[in-house]
């Protein structure tokens, strides 16, 4: 019996076994038939537009660019630009092709602007005037006058300025600007508008209204011309503004949104001239208007600006209403990761603080943060260096606000966001500035490549030329500017996208915290409102908020010169809470504000003269994103290895002076200049050192110690340069660039630095060598850049770092900069430098190499201000 159970049991399993695989067969014969039927079509398809497109190409070109302007259209229409970007990429060629192509381009350029991604807009803008351009020659009416071509070629021209003006408004470009409007203005003055009118026709104004915002051929431009007025003569265009404003309010002839334009932009021009009790006039007449006015995106966009100007004018009430309606608009036409969504809900901030809804604001600042970066660093790699400048300007404020509520409301999220912020800051102009040079190199492309060396040619010649006088210097400085405009503008626009490609992201907390080892740990030294605090953060990627000190605190240490480096009372207060997280670490420290100005690793630790580089190895960075560049790099090795030295200069005297004015490095504007007593024997032993360790090593010194001697060592690839020599920081009151204001002093340079004077010729040779001078040389391949002078790690500083000759001998490709920070001793100085080279034979590493000279200067009994002055940068 239970054998035919199990026959029968068995019997069911095959049955129901077969029956589950005949269902799971069909089931994927069915759909394998579906899948090859919809690739038939779609081959079918394929085949058939294809021998469409070779019968009747008109009629399937006409077809795609029909398809392709409704797709186009209704991205734009529900705001999804970033899609509409993505899309038009790939229909290049319907764009090229198609009869009018300057359409496709506006709109596309409208996107680009709402992404943030300004130059493109503006190579969109571009694209337009040689289709322009081309259309012209072959197109234009053959019965069109010379005067009527002219006619229309600069009603195109001032059309496409005021577009690009608009874009260099939003890029913060404010030479640009003053440019475009300068350029508007004088076609605006050239231009018979009512001939205009009746050269276009009824049917042609009324088509051009749509591009003029409905104003009218000549009231078309009116706004940008007043806004640009207002660059050069405040009050002028003020009150040009008022009139023009007022009147267009009591016409119909203009609609709402342009009235409404016209009063934000008043109101704003009064608040920033003071004009409060006007601003508030004006004020309540924009409210009315704004009030009135149903849901428009291009009507809500001013509410943000109204909303500002109301907090500004202690309107908190309508400031807030605005506001909501301002994001409202914002959250429904912009991506979270656009500019303009970034800072329009960094308006909220203010809100947010006075509600004291903190966590809300620190996740707001977070979000906004991490947006501008990244829209920061894809917009640098299609912009100038000036364009550079301008538009991280315009953001500073947003990223010092997320270091203030750090300092106030620490959390551990903001921390890392805090972090991150002045880690991409640090050294971003910098970066991009060698990042263009690296990105021609790999590109391959001969034509980029002439067009740079051409560009860095001019650039040096622009440079030197700010030194010489004469009034033909001033035209030749003029046609420099204007090449070297055209020329970086070109090579921006050709390598912006292999750079956007190619180039590393923003490195992040989470990416950084893969470079550090369990015993390292990166640190950054920060400026609040009130207070200087610091971040550290080790390999797991936590980063601790410690409390260091107030300015004011600071800046009563280090007013009288070497104080604190005899002070460990006061350094143990600075630093009790961080002085443990470091204790037998390798700690790379970035610096900021104040200390900048000092040697963190000279600092005293306690009573018996132990200081804080005792404790642990410190490296000074520019930034936390050079740690792994840095810790790649190879150890020193000087073999076979060409170092030049300069030493024991010749400056020219011509009197006799008193030996005691020789006895330091440092001198200021006016001073007679005096050979120093021990420079040419410091460079001579150092020579025999480094000649010892394998290297070679060549001396310049006396008359032959010529500015021309060390600029004439770019493109060398020299491993290392020693410059033993008087340096100088804030030269003089004529220059206001802090690349100008520091320098080193070289041969016959007594006769233009005592004067304060200029040479007459670009040929002539001043013996002062500046720091943006150096900036323009080729120094890669350099490992090691070693400034025996006094001074030479001084500089004016931001956010993004020191402007001095640190920054110059970077920009032109150094790898390790050694250098002071206060005015230093003559003999203790050759004394530590010789040691300095003595521990680089032994250490191979600059940093170790310093630590053991200015130990050996300790042990000697030599007081802090002979040997805490220098600091290696790497």
């Amino acid at each position: 019996m239970k054998i035919i159970e199990d026959s029968q049991g068995s019997v069911k399993k095959k049955f129901l076994f077969s029956k589950l695989f005949a269902e799971l067969y069909y089931f994927f014969a069915l759909h394998l038939y579906v899948i090859f039927t919809i690739l038939g079509c779609a081959i079918s398809i394929a085949i058939l537009l294809f021998f469409a497109e070779l019968i009747f190409p008109k009629a399937v070109h006409i077809f795609n660019y029909s398809m392709t302007d409704k797709v186009f259209t209704e991205l734009v229409n529900d705001h999804k630009y970033h899609a509409a970007v993505a899309f038009m990429d790939t229909k290049k060629d319907i764009i090229e092709n198609s009869k009018e192509p300057y359409t496709f381009r506006q709109e596309l350029a409208d996107c680009y602007v709402h992404t943030g991604d300004y130059p493109k807009a503006l190579e969109q803008y571009r694209l337009v005037r040689e289709w322009f351009g081309q259309m012209i020659v072959k197109d234009i009416p053959k019965d069109w006058t010379p005067a009527q071509i002219k006619q229309f070629k600069d009603f195109i021209n001032i059309c496409l300025l005021r577009e690009e003006y608009n874009i260099y408004l939003k890029m913060g470009d404010i030479a640009n600007v003053r440019k475009y409007y300068g350029m508007m203005k004088t076609l605006h003055e050239s231009t018979d508008w009512d001939n205009l009118g009746n050269f276009f026709g009824e049917e042609g104004e009324e088509k051009l209204n749509g591009v003029l915002d409905g104003r009218g051929f000549e009231d078309g431009f009116r706004f940008e011309l007043i806004q640009g007025k207002y660059l050069t003569n405040p009050d002028a265009a003020i009150a040009e503004m008022e009139y023009y404003a007022i009147n267009v309010a009591n016409s119909k002839d203009f609609n709402q949104r342009y009235k409404l334009k016209l009063f934000n932009e008043l109101v704003r021009m009064l608040i920033e001239q003071d004009q409060r009790i006007a601003a508030r006039h004006y004020l309540e007449i924009a409210l009315q208007m704004a009030d009135t006015l149903e849901y428009n995106t291009i009507i809500f966009d001013r509410l943000g600006d109204l909303s500002e100007y109301c907090y500004q004018l202690n309107d908190i009430e309508d400031g807030r209403r605005l506001l909501k309606k301002y994001l409202y608009q914002i959250d429904d036409t912009y991506d979270k990761n656009d500019i303009e969504y970034a800072v329009a809900h960094a308006m909220e901030f203010k809100y947010l603080e006075s509600d004291k809804d903190w966590d809300k604001l620190a996740d707001k600042v977070i979000e906004a943060s991490a947006t501008l970066r990244q829209q920061i660093a894809n917009n640098f790699t299609g912009m100038t260096s000036a364009q550079r400048e301008y538009f991280i300007e315009q953001f500073r404020p947003l990223f010092s606000y997320t270091n203030r509520l750090m300092e106030s409301h620490p959390s551990d999220k903001l921390a890392i966001a805090c972090f991150e912020n002045n880690m991409f800051l640090k050294g971003l102009l910098l970066r991009s500035e060698t990042s263009v040079a690296n990105a021609i190199a790999a590109m391959g492309d001969k034509e980029l490549t002439r067009k740079y060396n051409r560009f860095v040619k001019a650039s040096q010649e622009l440079v030197s030329r700010q030194y010489v006088s004469g009034p033909g210097n001033y035209y030749a400085k003029k046609k420099l500017e204007s090449e070297i405009a055209t020329l970086e503008t070109e090579i921006a626009n050709a390598s912006r996208d292999f750079r956007r490609e190619n180039e590393t992201a923003n490195l992040s907390v989470s990416k950084l915290k893969k470079s550090l080892d369990n015993d390292e740990i990166a640190m950054l030294i920060v400026e609040g409102d009130k207070t200087v605090y610091s971040l550290l953060m080790d390999k797991s990627g936590k980063v601790a908020y410690k409390p260091i000190a107030t300015k004011e605190r600071l800046t009563q240490l280090t007013e009288t010169p070497g104080t604190i480096y005899v002070d460990a009372d006061a350094v143990g207060k600075l630093f009790d809470s961080i002085i443990p997280l470091i204790t037998k670490k390798e700690l790379y420290l970035t610096t900021s504000g104040v200390f900048n100005q000092i040697a963190f690793n000279s600092l005293p630790i306690d009573k018996d003269g132990h200081i804080i580089s005792d404790l642990a190895k410190i490296h000074i960075v520019g930034s936390p994103t050079d740690i792994p560049t840095i810790k790649s790099a190879e150890a020193i090795n000087l073999t076979a290895q060409n170092s030049i030295l300069w030493g024991g200069v010749d400056y020219g005297l011509t009197d006799s002076i008193h030996t005691e004015i020789s006895n330091t490095r440092g001198i200021m504007r006016g001073d007679m200049l005096v050979n120093l007593r021990y420079s040419l024997s410091e460079v001579n032993e150092i020579s025999g050192i480094l000649r010892r360790g394998g290297g070679k090593a060549t001396v310049v010194s006396g008359s032959g110690a010529t500015e021309k001697s060390f600029t004439s060592r770019n493109h060398k690839r020299d491993y290392i340069l020693h410059v033993s020599t008087h340096g100088f920081f804030h030269d003089s009151g004529s220059f206001t660039n802090p690349m100008q204001n520091s320098g080193l002093l070289f041969a016959n340079s007594q006769k233009y630095w005592a004067n304060d004077s200029l040479v007459s010729s670009i040929n002539d040779d001043d013996g002062i060598l500046r720091a943006d001078e150096i900036s323009k040389l080729d120094l890669n391949g350099c490992r090691l850049v070693v400034l025996s002078a006094c001074q030479t790690g001084l500089g004016e500083y931001n956010s993004e770092g020191v402007y001095g000759l640190q920054r110059a001998f970077k920009l032109a490709g150094a790898q390790s900069i050694l250098m002071s920070l206060w005015s230093v001793d003559d003999r203790a100085t050759a004394e530590l430098m010789t040691e300095f080279y003595n521990g680089l034979i032994a250490s191979k590493e600059p940093d170790g190499a310093l630590v053991s000279a200015q130990h050996s200067l300790r042990a000697k009994g030599y007081s802090p201000d002979k040997w805490a002055a220098f600091v290696i940068l790497n």
